[in-house]
């Protein structure tokens, strides 16, 4: 039997600003006190969005083989940028017709907002060296690559694929911020 779980007299730390609201409900329905302090912002820029369509347009023409998705909130940015394109349709048909690689399960969930399926997930280390080790196992000679990044990326996994004969093709459509504004994570 589940016993009740009481944060009386506790003050809990809320580090995420996009659910960050919610989260201080549930603390407080337990009796503990919220205390709201984002650690980082993420900031969509016009350059960045820019960059997505590209991405997007680079996406519809080269057909890649194999798309990366890092995080959720790039995937939601990505279709957002497709959506104010008028070219959502065109994005998810092509990414239908792809493998979609995942580096957790929140790119995965954001994607299933969209009635995409990922295909590939690192089990054993969600990040960009997990996926590297992932994609390894297949032949990637003359494979088209699109790696779509969070706010900030390592030079490794797309240096690694390219060694092992990939094309490669990256973008981002938002960056780390100090601001923590409603626009922010």
């Amino acid at each position: 039997m589940l016993k009740f779980m009481s944060l009386s007299n506790l003050t809990i730390a809320v580090t995420g600003s996009r659910r960050a609201n919610e989260l201080a409900h549930i603390i407080k329905s337990f009796g503990g006190r919220p205390y709201i302090a984002p650690t980082i912002g993420i900031e969509i820029t016009e350059p960045s969005a820019e960059q997505g369509k590209q991405f997007i347009m680079k996406i519809l023409r080269e057909k890649p083989d194999y798309v990366v998705f890092m995080t959720g909130i790039g995937v939601y940015s990505l279709m957002d940028i497709a959506r104010e394109s008028g070219i959502q349709k065109l994005l998810t048909n092509a990414l239908h017709d792809t493998s979609i690689v995942c580096r957790s399960d929140k790119p995965k969930i954001a994607l299933s907002h969209f009635k995409l399926k990922a295909h590939l997930i690192p089990r054993d280390e969600n990040t960009a060296k997990g996926i590297l080790r992932l994609l390894q196992k297949y032949e990637l000679r003359d494979k088209k690559i699109a790696i779509f990044w969070h706010g900030s990326y390592s030079r490794v996994l797309s240096d690694e694929l390219q060694k092992n004969g990939a094309n490669v093709f990256e973008s981002f459509t938002y960056t780390y911020s100090n601001k923590l504004d409603s626009a922010g994570a």
